[in-house]
């Protein structure tokens, strides 16, 4: 946990109103001191890169998704604690169905974390209703893909072009690019 993240985030809202774009680094920011940040932005942020745990998805992210998700270009996250592929999945779909200017999209599982994203839950996840239809890059940590989505789902969604799994150190990773 950051020591001093309350202070940080409270000179971050007042002193740089006009701040659009913030990379947090390795650096895991107290969930009241991150939903005061977001709430007390005078400006909807564009870029965020941020650790998250799953005590993020009570406040944190909802609030984030609603005061900036019409504005965001790139959101990076690094999970911390997350262990269940129901949960990654539901707030993966919901930033991805909230964020229609979303240009790039990344969720690290934390190193040595189980990665328990299933291949029906991928299913699920590349068939939902996608706001974000100029996506360019999306990058997710995934357990498995036993099936590729078919040629179909790659390009009748929202102009997205191939829909690819690839081998990473810990599991597989799925890349998005557009055509």
């Amino acid at each position: 946990m950051l020591r001093g993240g309350s202070t940080l985030v409270t000179q971050l809202s007042t002193n740089y109103p006009d701040l659009t774009t913030i990379d947090f680094g390795e650096n895991l920011i107290a969930e009241d001191d991150m939903f005061r940040f977001i709430v007390d932005l005078f400006k909807s942020l564009q870029g965020l890169s941020m650790r998250i745990t799953p005590a993020y998805l009570d406040r944190v992210l909802p609030t984030l998704l609603h005061r900036s998700g019409p504005t965001l270009h790139l959101l990076r996250l690094c999970e911390m604690g997350f262990n269940q592929g129901q949960i990654r999945s539901t707030y993966i779909a919901d930033i991805l169905a909230s964020c229609p200017h979303l240009k790039t999209f990344v969720a690290l599982a934390s190193p040595g974390m189980v990665k328990l994203f299933s291949n029906a839950r991928l299913q699920e996840l590349l068939c939902a209703g996608w706001a974000c239809s100029g996506l360019e890059k999306m990058s997710i940590s995934i357990e498995e893909i036993t099936t590729a989505p078919t040629r179909e789902s790659d390009t009748g969604r929202n102009g997205l072009g191939e829909i690819t799994g690839f081998t990473e150190p810990g599991g597989v990773g799925l890349a998005v690019g557009s055509k």
